[in-house]
Formats: structure tokens, sequence, C-alpha cells
């Protein structure tokens, strides 16, 4: 029998109230494969900031004090579904393939794009 790779494609939107898959409130994509290799973890908001490798051209080479490039709650829809996904992503060293993003670059300590959505294949 042969074996059969499945394909799973894992879109977790974060946006409220959408017409479609992404919606069109969300700024941007970006595709290409990326690390997820950091975490700040901000107990106090809910906020969890996220550091790929390479690094998304949004930023434009910035991030948030060295170790984020986008963040988004755990408080919202879906949030902790999302944190679940990136955290397998980084203890597995698989990529994702692209990038939702509300707002826009370059990142920095006062700039952080939201990520709305990511999507990995397996």
């Amino acid at each position: 029998m042969k074996s059969i790779k499945k394909t799973v494609v894992v879109l977790i939107a974060l946006c409220a109230a959408t017409a479609g898959l992404c919606g069109p409130a969300l700024a941007g994509y970006e595709g290409g494969s990326k690390k997820v290799v950091g975490f700040i973890v901000a107990g106090h908001t809910g906020d969890i900031f996220v550091e790929f490798d390479p690094a998304p051209a949004f930023c434009q080479g910035g991030s948030y004090f060295g170790w984020g490039h986008v963040k988004f709650s755990t408080n919202l829809p879906g949030g902790e579904e999302l944190y679940a996904l990136l955290l397998m992503l980084n203890s597995t060293g698989k990529d994702l393939q692209g990038i939702w993003y509300g707002g826009q670059g370059p990142c920095s300590n006062t700039n952080v794009p939201l990520l709305e959505s990511i999507g990995t294949k397996d």
C-alpha cells in the first residue's frame, strides 16, 4: 500500500467577524519559510511577542527589544491555539510558510505589527 502524505494547511485567524479566510482588515501577507526562534511573554497583558528567522521583510531590520517581530494576544479568540502552534513549531524546528499581519513596519520597541494568522504545511 502506498503511503499517502497528508498536506495540512493550518491557518489560525484572529480576525473577528471576517467574511473570508483572513478578511480585509489584514494589512499584509509575507510568504516564505521562517523558523520561530524566540518569544517574549508579557504575562500582565497576555501579549506574546514572536521572533522569526529570517526576520520578516516588513520589519525592515527592526524588532521589539531584539526579540519580537510581531505580537498577538492570548486573550483574543484563537490566541491560545495560535500560541500552541507557534510553540510546536519552535520546539520541533519546523518552518511556517506564511504570515498574515496587521499594521506596518518598520518594527521597533514602539511599533510591533499584530500577527493575525500563520500558515504551515507538513
